[in-house]
């Protein structure tokens, strides 16, 4: 199952335990910051041997040593759909009429909204 993640662990690796977390963080929304003072404190609280990454970079770097890693797509500000497939090109939503762009005071336009897509399957 991988590295362990504490000494004695059998109910997770460190991949599986990042996998958890990762999964988290992108159910709600963390920031990387906050992501990060998570790691912090886990890495305090752990018993000394355990092998978590320190940072979300660190996560990032883990997860795409198993191409594990996710696309971001750009959606609508509403969640009628996503900017995927055949609706890649479009700037308007079919559904509810809303713009892809909002201004943006340094080139006037910008994304209204991104959702980061990788399904990851947790045993």
């Amino acid at each position: 199952m991988g590295e362990e993640l504490n000494p004695g662990c059998k109910k997770f690796s460190k991949l599986s335990f990042m996998l958890h977390l990762f999964h988290l963080k992108f159910l709600n929304s963390w920031t990387t910051r906050s992501f990060n003072m998570l790691l912090e404190l886990l890495i305090e609280a752990f018993l000394e041997g355990t092998s978590l990454p320190k940072t979300t970079y660190e996560v990032k770097k883990l997860m795409k040593a198993f191409d594990l890693g996710y696309t971001k797509i750009h959606a609508y500000p509403n969640d009628c759909t996503l900017f995927l497939g055949d609706k890649s090109n479009e700037n308007v939503c079919d559904v509810c009429g809303a713009s892809r762009w909002a201004p943006n005071q340094e080139s006037n336009i910008a994304q209204v909204k991104k959702v980061q897509m990788k399904p990851i399957k947790i045993p």
